[in-house]
């Protein structure tokens, strides 16, 4: 949909064979992610200024009018 609207945007997927690996992944890139644009590292509530992640599934088939290259599976 982002690339659609002129947006742009960067799809990422996170595959492992390894049972749980995958979801380990996912959330190790997500905290490295927010990591990466803390403001102030010292205090106990960290801000960023990044944009939020957005994520779709397997179990969700996409949309027909998105081309394949913007989709996270």
């Amino acid at each position: 949909m982002f690339r659609l609207l002129g947006i742009p945007c960067d799809a990422q997927g996170i595959r492992h064979k390894e049972p749980g690996k995958s979801e380990v992944l996912l959330l190790e890139y997500v905290e490295n992610y927010f990591q990466s644009g803390v403001e102030d590292p010292t205090q106990r509530i960290r801000k960023t200024n990044l944009p939020p992640l957005y994520f779709q599934h397997l179990g969700m088939p996409p949309c027909s009018c998105l081309p394949p290259s913007c989709m996270i599976s």
